[in-house]
């Protein structure tokens, strides 16, 4: 077993865990806005707060624990997503890793653009691709398994005159020739002899041997050469097939739950998938633009239930609409959805702060939290601070209950630094494009988030954050920074995609992103084309929570005891754990209480104790129903 090493102190963990103890962004950076026009979502003015820049200098971190990173692929196209990242990752039970992304090297058209497709076969991965695996320019890519040992890519392609989705399968995964089938889009309404292009496919597979296809598909507005689907500008639709999208038994469904009646437009990339639970399916719907949505099927697709998880208040609200709204906290474009054992679905996204004046809107980029919700949890209302993650008497949300996420202070200063230069990702939040995967009792969330002492100067980067619950959402570990690694100390991280398959016990979590080195995207005119490193990231020990009262890890003595400044705990473990601590008085009164989550290997929790009377303290360390004590004697 490797044995690695990590400092965690208790009020402030800096060093790779983070205390859960929220530090807001200051007022006059919440406060700062960014007006966008709506035909092209560019910015049109950013308005401008007086003041100097600040930046904290880095100081390196020590990382004496291995996250294993493996570049898979790069791109030049930089556009991952308009919004929820698809299923772009999956972890075999053999061990074996399958991923792809939409991969383009010929700016600024991007004739070339596709999917690409790299494979890990247990042992090393492949080459890196150079072409994509579709006959035709396509991207937006989703990939699953399919068949006993195969696999599945659905993509969007833009060859006007076919008109449809480009579903690449193959029998063996990493190995043979892609099998190409064209899903055309339905009859166009206003002329039956053609059939209305549809783009940014949603896709999933299940059942027995991850036979079914489930996807999930817009159809194109008007600005991208479609017309009105039965009164949507933007109609979501969809099928099922049980051969591969050989055929088709439920085609191009529009949902009564999310029609014209309900919405006036449904935004590209909105909806994502939960992995499947035996019969129950599920996928998110979510955007600034309208409720955040839950759809739940228990019979695999042939019948659907809707539930409003977050309920707008503005109905019927589009971009250029003409509505005049006053300031309101919305779902910021980004968003994950799981089903646990049970089939109950947990959800997260990012939080923005919107205006909107009849003819542009105006957002503030410094808006921050990621939001968690599943079904046992009431739903929010149409407050427009329902989703305020600042104090406010109309919030709905709580610290560590339903507000989960948030930008660390990393420097440990009690505020957090960040640089007034920001940019917009389709104005997404500080804290954004959050990732949950269920995997037995536990609950994994992996968020980009903006990062203060990363930064060159101009600007800060964002870095990969995750938080555990060992216990399906009552409660949540520390904060872990993935990429705190000296190597990523200018590199933007951004677009996480969790891999569907944890597996629970000592298995590993794998994920998925994009490597850029500068905040922004080329494909926005944020910064000139250059290629950004498609990552593939997991640890090479176990991942899980050992069974309930049994010894999880191994828990030294405090050192020194007697102590005066500080004293020290060694953990021990073979996987990830969520720790809590309570602190007390001899006569038991709780002086101090901090939950923790420790990565595998072996870590040094340092105590500092300037803040404690001299005397006899009880520590108490509570992990999944195992209790150990260690006495402890200040000087």
């Amino acid at each position: 077993m490797k044995h690695h090493t990590l400092l965690i102190t208790f009020s402030f963990l800096v060093i790779t865990c983070y205390s859960q103890q929220r530090v807001e962004i200051p007022s006059e950076l919440k406060n700062r806005t960014i007006c966008i026009d709506e035909r092209t979502e560019s910015v049109i003015l950013s308005a401008e707060i007086p003041g100097e820049k600040r930046s904290l200098m880095f100081s390196p971190q020590n990382i004496n624990w291995e996250l294993v990173e493996a570049e898979v692929g790069s791109s030049k196209f930089d556009l991952q997503t308009n919004g929820l990242t698809q299923k772009r990752i999956f972890k075999f039970d053999d061990g074996t890793i399958g991923t792809v992304w939409t991969m383009g090297f010929e700016d600024a058209s991007f004739p070339d653009r596709g999917t690409g497709y790299n494979y890990f076969d247990g042992f090393q991965w492949g080459s890196q691709p150079t072409s994509i695996i579709e006959s035709e320019r396509s991207g937006w890519p989703s990939y699953a398994p399919w068949g006993e040992n195969g696999e599945i890519v659905c993509s969007h392609n833009t060859n006007d005159t076919l008109q449809g989705l480009l579903i690449n399968r193959r029998e063996e995964k990493g190995t043979g020739d892609w099998i190409e089938v064209l899903y055309q889009g339905p009859v166009n309404p206003y002329n039956p002899t053609e059939k209305l292009p549809i783009y940014w496919p949603s896709m999933f597979t299940g059942g027995i041997d991850h036979q079914t296809i489930h996807l999930l598909v817009r159809t194109a507005p008007a600005a991208n050469g479609g017309v009105p689907y039965f009164g949507q500008d933007g109609a979501l639709l969809y099928s099922r097939s049980n051969d591969g999208g050989d055929s088709w038994n439920i085609e191009h469904h529009l949902f009564p739950e999310l029609d014209s009646s309900q919405y006036s437009s449904l935004q590209p990339d909105s909806y994502v998938w939960a992995e499947p639970k035996g019969e129950t399916i599920a996928f998110l719907v979510s955007s600034r633009w309208m409720d955040a949505v839950l759809m739940k099927s228990d019979d695999n697709g042939d019948s659907w239930t809707k539930t409003i998880i977050w309920q707008h208040p503005y109905p019927m609200w589009e971009a250029g609409g003409g509505i005049v709204t006053d300031t309101f906290y919305c779902p910021d474009n980004s968003g994950s959805i799981s089903l646990d054992n049970a089939g109950k679905a947990h959800v997260v996204f990012g939080i923005t702060r919107l205006q909107h004046n009849g003819s542009v809107f105006t957002y503030f980029p410094f808006t921050d939290g990621i939001v968690y919700w599943n079904e046992d949890m009431p739903s929010f209302s149409n407050n427009p601070n329902a989703l305020n993650p600042t104090a406010h008497p109309d919030s709905e949300l709580e610290v560590d209950y339903n507000l989960i996420g948030w930008t660390q202070d990393v420097n440990n200063n009690g505020e957090i630094n960040l640089l007034w230069d920001v940019i917009t990702y389709k104005q997404l939040g500080i804290s954004t494009m959050p990732q949950i995967v269920c995997s037995e009792n536990q609950i994994y969330v992996l968020y980009s988030s903006t990062t203060e002492t990363y930064d060159n100067g101009i600007w800060n980067y964002k870095h990969l954050w995750v938080r555990i619950s060992p216990n399906n959402g009552e409660f949540w570990g520390s904060f872990l920074d993935l990429t705190q690694s000296g190597i990523h100390v200018f590199d933007e991280c951004i677009y996480p995609v969790l891999s569907s398959y944890i597996g629970g016990f000592q298995e590993l979590i794998t994920f998925q992103y994009n490597l850029d080195s500068e905040p922004g995207l080329a494909v926005s005119g944020d910064h000139n084309y250059f290629d950004n490193s498609i990552q593939v990231a997991y640890y090479d020990k176990g991942v899980g929570i050992a069974t309930k009262n049994t010894n999880p890890v191994k828990i030294s003595d405090c050192f020194p005891n007697p102590a005066v400044d500080y004293t020290s705990i060694k953990i021990e473990s073979e996987w990830f754990l969520t720790i809590q601590m309570n602190i007390s008085s001899i006569s038991g009164k709780l002086v101090e209480q901090i939950t923790i989550t420790i990565p595998p290997g072996t870590n040094r929790i340092n105590c500092p104790l300037s803040n404690y009377q001299p005397g006899i303290y009880l520590i108490e360390l509570i992990c999944n129903g195992y209790y150990e004590y260690r006495k402890l004697i200040i000087k």
